[in-house]
């Protein structure tokens, strides 16, 4: 679009006051900290041969990441409740089944 406008408005154009908007500058301004390993780890990710598998893996990754990270909170709530209310059956608490 910077292009485009440029063409256009040739003899106007440095009245306005518009700076070209580059991807790269964009994500260097936007990205910190552990953000970046993300962005970087994939940026390398599509040069591995076999790139789709690795990019599957990946997110099948960060999945196992997201349920691990769930499954601690979980544990996190539900173990001072079991402690404090020791009547409660910890099946009705978590939703378990029991094979009986």
């Amino acid at each position: 679009m910077y292009g485009v406008i440029k063409t256009v408005k040739e003899d106007s154009f440095n009245q306005l006051g518009l700076d070209p908007c580059i991807l790269e500058d964009e994500l260097n301004k936007a990205v910190q900290g552990t953000g970046l390993a993300f962005i970087a780890f994939t940026e390398a990710m599509t040069h591995f041969p076999a790139s789709p598998f690795w990019s599957v893996m990946f997110f099948f990754m960060l999945i196992n990441l997201g349920l691990g990270s769930m499954i601690g909170t979980m544990t996190g709530i539900t173990t001072p409740v079991l402690d404090a209310f020791p009547k409660i059956r910890k099946e009705f608490l978590c939703g378990e089944a029991s094979i009986e």
